[in-house]
């Protein structure tokens, strides 16, 4: 129970580490890339893929007045959770992990919950020891497994229940080019003013596919900014249309 206690006061340090520095840095980028073009729109159609306990959903909410956001979260554990922070957002929850099939698949939960993953951890990694160490337990133990059901961003596009998107956030933890790849019709067709992606530069994963702007390049977007999260070694892309 000590411990359970201790992880969670890690997590909310993160979360005000990434509240105070991070969403700041990536605040002043979308009101730069933007100026005043979306805000002027009547709704702010958000499609917020990992949220977790809802801290993107709760910035872009404070960022966009105007806004309609779609939550994806692949952990059951948290959604009520995730329902209870963004009770007084404009949401539509979906709990369902996202990727390139649709099948039964599992999914590794981290005893951080924010990182937990569809892709594969490697517990060689120097990373993921230096994180069990942090969190204070064996890194065999970072992760348990459970099975859950994976779906196309596409299909959602496909049934109607998107009806718009002129933001798509990916932060899966290393299974963001899965997404991307299950993603491509509703890009194509709504065609997001910006898609922004965290991307990881470290091995804590085995199967982390790093060619995110090569794909997104292919769909039409460029890379307009990099913006360094508050800590470790990794940050977010913000890709914008080519034309």
């Amino acid at each position: 129970m000590l411990n359970k206690f201790y992880v969670r006061f890690i997590g909310i340090g993160i979360e005000l580490l990434e509240k105070f520095i991070f969403n700041r840095r990536l605040a002043r980028s979308y009101k730069k890339i933007f100026k005043r073009n979306l805000y002027s729109k009547d709704k702010i159609y958000i499609v917020d893929v990992g949220a977790n306990r809802g801290q993107s959903t709760k910035f872009f909410s404070k960022v966009f007045s105007n806004h309609k956001i779609y939550c994806f979260e692949a952990n059951p554990n948290i959604i009520k959770k995730l329902k209870e922070k963004t009770k007084n957002i404009n949401r539509k929850i979906f709990c369902v992990a996202l990727g390139d099939e649709s099948k039964e698949t599992s999914f590794n939960i981290c005893i951080l919950d924010a990182i937990s993953t569809l892709s594969k951890p490697n517990l060689k990694s120097s990373y993921n020891i230096f994180k069990s160490r942090i969190l204070r337990t064996d890194v065999r133990k970072l992760y348990k497994k459970i099975n859950v059901k994976m779906k196309l961003l596409d299909s959602y596009f496909q049934k109607n229940q998107i009806e718009a998107m002129d933001i798509l956030k990916i932060d899966v933890e290393g299974f963001e080019y899965q997404v991307i790849m299950g993603s491509k019709l509703i890009i194509s067709s709504l065609k997001p003013k910006v898609i922004q992606v965290e991307a990881h530069h470290s091995d804590q994963y085995q199967n982390y596919n790093p060619n995110i702007e090569i794909l997104l390049n292919s769909y039409g977007y460029k890379l307009e900014k990099k913006i360094n999260h508050a800590f470790g070694e990794f940050l977010d892309l913000i890709f914008i249309p080519t034309q």
